[in-house]
């Protein structure tokens, strides 16, 4: 057995050999390492979701491989693809109703602003206004550059963004789905061998959380938005398909689907309440129908999607999961309120095995 080296004494050691100077160092390097990527996330955020992307796949890619046999790089082939053909198909269809849509909702918007101003007094054109003029007063010691520059300018922009997300994330995708295991390999490597066990199983709890509700939260989400847009255009509801992907998407996020609802309910209620040939107000078209379809959803999802898909829960409280997402949601925007729940998952299992007291056995 070699014996343990003595301790230096203070006088002899360097400032990083001193634990809570070393740990201070650890959190001022990663707070560095998140401002920093925080101002490049443009450029980013396409290798996050390349990476994330090759992160759900791991589980299929390598059944695939042990069932069949195989390799790796034909099953992201192939993957890539099938995502691609799917695209492809369901934007020929989706993408002219999306467009359409839209551009019926952004039409209708002086209309139905109109409307109010005169139903309820309000004064939403002045208010407009107002904005608008702050805005050119805030820009008016601004120096503008020629159209010409400016055009060249956004044309670049666009092309960039074009770019970093169409080609850029399935490239990422398919370098770190090759590289998936190696890189988890390394990772362990880092690993303290006296911990090394118990670290071990805190990261596989965390992997097994977080990739079960992300896998989940996506299946259920495509579900949600297909049976969301198909009862409000059986409830007649205006721009269904567009809500029913909106809804969708607020999905993702455990409880904000209730904002594709309150979103249903008001263009409801504005379309049959604004222009000399409106209908007029009815409850049970306003309403009713489309909060049974709203709560058919819900259903759906609470009772037989969730249990079937998921296998199990967050372990979070209703209320812990929403003050995350407002949190998340004030700190990051919409990738704030992706993030928030598999964060506080993350949290929630690292205290449960560093801060909570063990009872002796």
């Amino acid at each position: 057995m070699i014996p343990a080296e003595p301790e230096k004494p203070a006088a002899d050691r360097h400032l990083w050999e001193f634990p809570a100077v070393r740990d201070l160092l650890v959190v001022v390097l990663a707070s560095i390492l998140v401002w920093l990527a925080y101002l490049l996330k443009e450029i980013l955020l396409p290798i996050f979701v390349g990476l994330l992307l090759a992160y759900l796949m791991n589980p299929m890619i390598t059944g695939v491989r042990t069932r069949w046999g195989i390799s790796r790089p034909v099953s992201i082939v192939t993957i890539l693809i099938l995502l691609i053909l799917a695209g492809a198909g369901l934007g020929t269809w989706a993408a002219p109703l999306l467009a359409k849509q839209s551009t019926k909702l952004l039409e209708r918007i002086p209309d139905y602003l109109r409307d109010m101003e005169n139903r309820f007094g309000l004064d939403i054109g002045d208010l407009t206004k107002q904005l608008a003029a702050e805005g050119e007063e805030g820009e008016g010691e601004k120096e503008e550059p020629p159209p010409v520059v400016s055009l060249v300018g956004r044309f670049l922009s666009a092309v960039t963004q074009i770019v970093l997300w169409v080609i850029m994330v399935p490239i990422y995708f398919a370098f770190f789905a090759w590289r998936f295991q190696h890189m988890v390999h390394e990772g362990k490597q880092y690993l303290p061998p006296k911990r090394h066990p118990r670290a071990a199983d805190v990261l596989r709890r965390m992997d097994e959380a977080i990739g079960t509700f992300f896998r989940a939260r996506l299946l259920i989400c495509l579900i949600i938005g297909i049976v969301f847009a198909a009862g409000w255009w059986l409830a007649d509801v205006p721009y269904w398909f567009l809500l029913g992907a909106i809804t969708g998407v607020l999905s993702i996020v455990p409880y904000l689907s209730i904002g594709g609802w309150l979103l249903a309910l008001l263009f409801k209620y504005l379309e049959m309440t604004t222009g000399p040939d409106a209908p007029g107000f009815e409850w049970m078209a306003v309403l009713l129908w489309p909060t049974l379809v709203f709560a058919f959803g819900n259903f759906l999802e609470a009772w037989i999607l969730t249990p079937w898909i998921h296998g199990r829960t967050t372990h979070l409280h209703p209320i812990t999961i929403l003050s995350v997402v407002l949190i998340g949601g004030g700190l990051g925007g919409f990738w704030g309120l992706l993030l928030a729940i598999p964060f506080a998952i993350c949290l929630d299992i690292l205290a449960k095995e560093f801060l909570r007291p063990r009872l002796p056995s």
